[in-house]
C-alpha cells in the first residue's frame, strides 16, 4: 500500500491550497533512470548544488506540516515499536514529528547533504531523540541498508528526486513483509482546479 499526502496546485499560478491527504492502492512501473552518469564508474549522479541551495536553512524541505504528517502517520497503521527509514529527511522536521508520533518506533533518518543532517541532529538532541533516531549519510538510490529491514518507508516531499517509479521499486526492497511506503510531493489533482481550492 502507498499513502500519498499532496498539495493541489493550480499550474497557472502556482498556488498550492491547503494539504489533502489519499489513501489508495498505487501499481507503478518501475520508471526509467534519471540523472546524468559518472562517466568512470557508470553511476547516476545526481547534482546537488541547486537543490541544496534552495533549500538551506528553511525549517522544512518539502510540502506539508506536522499535522499532515499526523494525519497520514495515522493512516499507515504501522505497530507501536515500527522501525521507519525517512528517506531524503532533510533537516528532519518530520522526523522528529514522526518521533514524537510514536515514542516506541525507532527511525532512521537519512539523506545525501550533511549539513541538513546537522540541523537534524541538533534538533533529535535537544529533545532527548538520539537513542531512536540514526541519521545516515546516504544516497536515496544507494541505500546502505538489508533487505526486509523497516516497517515503514516515510519520503516526505522527496521521492520526486529519482522519481516516484524508481522510488518505490528501489525502496520496496528493503520493507518487511506488510510493510508500507508512505511518501508525499506537490500534485494537481485537476487540469482546472475549483477557484475555492486555489
Amino acid at each position: 500500500m502507498v499513502i500519498l499526502l499532496g498539495r493541489p496546485c493550480d499550474r497557472r499560478s502556482g498556488i498550492i491550497s491547503p494539504p489533502v491527504c489519499i489513501k489508495r492502492h498505487v501499481r507503478i512501473s518501475p520508471a526509467r533512470p534519471q540523472g546524468r552518469y559518472d562517466p568512470i564508474s557508470n553511476r547516476k549522479m545526481m547534482d546537488q548544488s541547486f537543490i541544496f541551495t534552495i533549500f538551506e536553512g528553511l525549517p522544512r524541505q518539502g510540502p506539508g506540516d506536522d499535522r499532515c504528517t499526523k494525519k497520514a502517520f495515522e493512516r499507515t497503521g504501522v505497530k507501536a515499536d515500527a522501525n521507519i527509514l525517512d528517506i531524503g529527511c532533510g533537516s528532519g522536521m518530520q522526523t522528529i514529528a514522526l518521533a514524537g508520533l510514536c515514542r516506541e518506533c525507532r527511525i532512521t533518518a537519512v539523506d545525501i547533504y550533511q549539513p541538513f543532517l546537522d540541523v537534524l541532529n541538533e534538533r533529535a538532541a535537544k529533545r532527548n531523540l538520539l537513542s531512536r533516531i540514526n541519521i545516515v549519510p546516504a544516497s536515496m538510490d544507494e541505500l546502505p541498508f538489508e533487505k526486509e529491514t523497516f516497517d515503514l518507508i516515510w519520503a516526505e516531499g522527496s521521492i520526486f528526486i529519482i522519481g516516484i517509479g524508481n522510488g518505490i521499486s528501489q525502496w520496496k526492497n528493503y520493507l518487511k513483509p506488510g510493510g508500507k511506503i508512505a511518501f508525499t510531493d506537490v500534485v494537481w489533482f485537476s487540469k482546472t482546479p475549483h477557484p475555492g481550492n486555489v
